[in-house]
């Protein structure tokens, strides 16, 4: 049996992540860093840590995607979810999916799921979901540097939530089976063609529609003045 990649500290959050039923504890992770970090495959690695029978269709490009395999793998199951792609269109769109993650991070702490969340900045993650959800945060420095944070919570002293760095770790490149479906699954999204039970594609947000009908209204204005 060959000697796991992570260490005795990232052993113990491992094993924290694999019990939480016992406990009836979720835990919420957020990833970000730039793109081409690593980001997702960082997480898909911690994910096989917890569940070595982890699937590609764990892995999710959308929150509606995300929202529904969470309410259908089983207890303890760690699902991913790959925001940088919707982001990497439009921080408006990052808004909308914001929304939908707090819907359901507000109800899903029964479900005892470990999750993890790729955001391409920290500063784009929800309050609720960075200050009220998560429990760690990883910022991907580069492929295969990851620097661990835990957050400290605000008391009724008034201190703010903060986050307090823990200790760097460097999870190895993802190979076989595995990332030849991400790859292929990732490349579908990105040509906009549908790989889950609901639609993909990023959809335009209320100030999205609201900018285009703004620049589209004067043209058919000066079109009757003529």
């Amino acid at each position: 049996m060959s000697k796991p990649w992570y260490g005795e500290r990232l052993a113990e959050i491992f094993h924290d992540a694999k019990t939480l039923a016992d406990r009836n504890q979720d835990l919420c992770w957020i990833n970000t860093g730039a793109e081409g970090m690593g980001k997702t495959v960082g997480s898909i690695q911690c994910a096989l840590a917890i569940n070595p029978d982890l699937s590609v269709d764990d892995i999710t490009f959308s929150a509606d995607e995300f929202i529904t395999r969470c309410r259908t793998v089983k207890r303890g199951s760690p699902v991913i979810l790959d925001e940088a792609i919707q982001g990497g269109f439009s921080r408006d769109a990052m808004t909308e999916h914001n929304k939908q993650l707090v819907k359901f991070y507000v109800t899903s702490r029964a479900l005892n799921l470990p999750t993890f969340i790729n955001f391409p900045n920290i500063r784009w993650v929800d309050s609720y979901l960075a200050e009220h959800r998560a429990r760690l945060w990883t910022l991907t420095e580069d492929r295969g540097r990851c620097l661990l944070h835990q957050i400290r919570r605000a008391d009724y002293r008034g201190a703010k939530t903060g986050w307090v760095q823990l200790f760097r770790y460097s999870p190895p490149d993802l190979e076989g089976k595995l990332r030849q479906e991400y790859e292929s699954k990732k490349r579908d999204v990105v040509m906009g063609r549908e790989v889950g039970l609901t639609e993909l594609a990023w959809r335009p947000s209320p100030l999205d529609v609201e900018r285009a009908m703004k620049s589209v209204l004067p043209l058919f204005a000066n079109r009757a003045a003529a």
